[in-house]
Order: structure tokens, then C-alpha cells, then sequence
């Protein structure tokens, strides 16, 4: 841009004189004369110079300078809701009457900013709430989770995990409930004897008489007694130690290859009834 006779003029170098050719321009009006200047580099190529300009309608307004203005435009909407986002608006040159025109003509050092940040508080923390998984059990009724936490926006739909306490102003979600399969579960399997049909009387003749029947099937016979009494063996032993809580009456004795064991005289001491076992 140049300041000459109360305008100015724009210049501009053209690439290509029939497409782009070389040029120079002004609003006007002028208060002077103006000269205009071509430097040719050859006789014979002497350039084409074409030039036109526009006389006002009256008197009035000439020698009257220029002013040129910058308009601005409303802002837009501001491309983030939190975490600093920008905006722009329009910014135009005007002349005095109120046309645009072009932008250099104006003063560069008084433009209104076309851009600026905006939204610059941090987000709003929030509860991220997933999906229902499904019921932790197969039948009848039970419980399902999801997963609940307090998030907040980084970045444009970037989320990160934050801590609870920023999200107190609203609730927070549950994460588990009770859940309802929809399918009954199967009865359970009740055995054919219960505890009631066996006296502990009953319990413990079986235990003893299976015992006798196995010390009798099991005991030698009277040529292996006398070979064991002659190293020092007797045929007969004290096997009250063996029995699951005997009764004096129900003391078995069995002969066998055993070493002789003198028993002390002992007293029993009868305790309380155990817990019945069944045999299926």
C-alpha cells in the first residue's frame, strides 16, 4: 500500500499479463495529479496500459479524503464446552459509505481480533454408568453388577477417571441390584434314611457285630497259638484301644500273632452320645 495524492494505491505484480496481468489501484478520490510511470525493457515490446477511474456525481465530496474502518462481526459459538475452546467472528474494511472494501486499506494496527479462546473452565466431573452385566447366578434369584465411576473430559470426547468427591453433586448410581433369573431352581436330593430311623443303640450293635464278624474270620487257628505261645506270644490280646468308644459289655477279643500286653484295671468313662451316621 503507498500514500499518494490523499489515496492510496494498491500494487500488485501481475504473473502473466493476459491472465494476471500487473496493476495498480485506489478508492480515491485523489487531491493531486497523478502521474503514471511504465519502464519497458523493450522498444518493441512496448506493454498495453489500460486505465479508467469514476467522477462523482456532484462537486460536493471532491478533494474530500477517504476514511476507511474495520467492522466486526458477532462472535460464533465457541467449538469447546469446557477446557478452552476458540471462536471467530467477521472482520471487514468499509469506506465511508459503509462498502467493503479491501482489507489492506484499512489500518492493520487497529483489526479487531477475528479470533479469541473461550469456555475456559475446566469440565464438569460426571458418574459413568455401564451396562447391567448379566445375573451372578444360574436360578432362581440373585444379584447383577455394573460398573459406576466419577469421570471428567480432558480432552474433545477424551474421558479420564477422577475421584469420587468431584462428583458429589449428583448421587451416585448404583452399582449392583438384585436380579431375577427366570428359572427355578431344582429341588434338592433327600437321601432314603434319615437320622430319626436309626436308634444309636441300633448304631452301635452294627458297628460292634461287624467287628466281631471280621475278628472271626480272621483268627488262627489252634496249631498257630501254640506256636505263638512258645516265642513268647499269646493268643489273646486286649483290643479295647481299637474299638471306636466301646462298651464294657461289647469288648471284643481277638487271637492273633500280637505281642502279650498286661492291662491295668481301668474304668470306663462313658460320654455323651455322638452324632448318628447312616449307612447307605
Amino acid at each position: 500500500m503507498y500514500n499518494i495524492a490523499g489515496t492510496k494505491f494498491k500494487y500488485h505484480r501481475g504473473n502473466e499479463p493476459d491472465v494476471d496481468p500487473e496493476y495498480l489501484s485506489a478508492n480515491g478520490p485523489t487531491t493531486e495529479t497523478v502521474y503514471v510511470s511504465v519502464l519497458s525493457q523493450s522498444m518493441s515490446d512496448m506493454p498495453e496500459i489500460l486505465y479508467e477511474f469514476y467522477m462523482p456525481h456532484s462537486a460536493e465530496g471532491v478533494g474530500k479524503e477517504e476514511v476507511y474502518r474495520w467492522e466486526a462481526g458477532t462472535w460464533g459459538d465457541c467449538s469447546r464446552h469446557c477446557n478452552t475452546g476458540d471462536r471467530q467472528r467477521a472482520v471487514r474494511c468499509l469506506n465511508n459509505e459503509g462498502s467493503e472494501v479491501d482489507a489492506d486499506l484499512c489500518d492493520e494496527s487497529t483489526k479487531p481480533e477475528a479470533n479469541e479462546s473461550c469456555n475456559t473452565q475446566a469440565c464438569q466431573a460426571s458418574w459413568y454408568v455401564g451396562f447391567w452385566d448379566k445375573c451372578l447366578v444360574d436360578c432362581g434369584e440373585g444379584e447383577q453388577e455394573r460398573t459406576v465411576f466419577c469421570q471428567q473430559e480432558h480432552e474433545p470426547d477424551i474421558y479420564v477417571m477422577v475421584e469420587d468427591s468431584l462428583c458429589q453433586d449428583n448421587p451416585r448410581p448404583r452399582s449392583n441390584r438384585p436380579c431375577d433369573t427366570g428359572v427355578p431352581c431344582p429341588e434338592p436330593q433327600v437321601s432314603a434314611y434319615t437320622a430319626s430311623e436309626v436308634s444309636p443303640e441300633e448304631s452301635d450293635d452294627s458297628e460292634v457285630s461287624e467287628l466281631e464278624s471280621e475278628s472271626d474270620v480272621s483268627s488262627p487257628s489252634s496249631e498257630d497259638s501254640d506256636a505263638d505261645s512258645e516265642i513268647g506270644l499269646t493268643s489273646e490280646w486286649d483290643v479295647s484301644d481299637l474299638l471306636p468308644e466301646p462298651k464294657p459289655e461289647k469288648l471284643v477279643r481277638s487271637s492273633g500273632l500280637y505281642p502279650a500286653i498286661k492291662a491295668e484295671p481301668a474304668v470306663w468313662d462313658l460320654g455323651p452320645w455322638s452324632a448318628v451316621s447312616v449307612l447307605t
